[in-house]
């Protein structure tokens, strides 16, 4: 069975819900959305890796990631 993004939104920690405010449908570099969440880049990548897999975020040609 096929979870919602409601319902995978309810599993998501802190980290990965504000990482996922400075995302939107235009893609943005891995490095702007690091510099607007405050985060490491190293950790940005782990946390965009582990939303992709859950369907959340696309992978954009150029290091850049939208939401789905």
């Amino acid at each position: 069975m096929e979870k919602t993004q409601t319902q995978l939104f309810s599993q998501l920690n802190d980290n990965q819900k504000k990482l996922l405010k400075h995302l939107d449908p235009t893609p943005t570099h891995i490095d702007l959305v690091a510099l607007k969440a405050e985060y490491p880049v190293g950790g940005v990548a782990s946390m965009l890796f582990e939303l992709e897999l859950m369907g959340l975020v696309r992978t954009v040609p150029g290091k850049q990631f939208k939401l789905t």
